[in-house]
């Protein structure tokens, strides 16, 4: 016949063993669960480092070609202006020479020709 003393004791040492059991396995599942996501963040980490730099390689690229737009407006700027300045200078030597031509001729044509070159 089983002692009661000896039937308390093994299910004493059998909820102590399955409570070992029990939490050994949580521990591992936990540890299971903790790697798997150290390895999910680690890849989603690498994974915003390569979006952000693709982006900056895009940003980079977009600002050198608003900056190549920007030297090609300044360029046709001054192209611009040197003709105007050209242009300038040839209206003002036609003005000069229909003012000397009226002056020595004092022709209708030539006054004619002066006030439409020096408008």
């Amino acid at each position: 016949m089983l002692s009661y003393g000896k039937l308390g004791v093994t299910i004493f040492f059998a909820l102590t063993l399955s409570s070992l059991v029990v939490g050994t396995t949580f521990k591992l599942w936990f540890e299971y669960d903790l790697r798997a996501l150290d390895r999910q963040l680690e890849a989603e980490t690498i994974a915003m480092q390569k979006e952000m730099e693709y982006r900056a390689l895009i940003a980079k690229g977009e600002r050198a070609a608003r900056q190549q737009e920007l030297n090609q407006a300044r360029l046709q700027s001054e192209a611009d202006r040197r003709q105007q300045q050209a242009i300038n200078a040839q209206k003002q030597r036609t003005c000069t020479f229909w003012r000397a031509e009226y002056a020595k001729t004092r022709k209708t044509h030539d006054k004619l020709m002066m006030n439409a070159a020096c408008k």
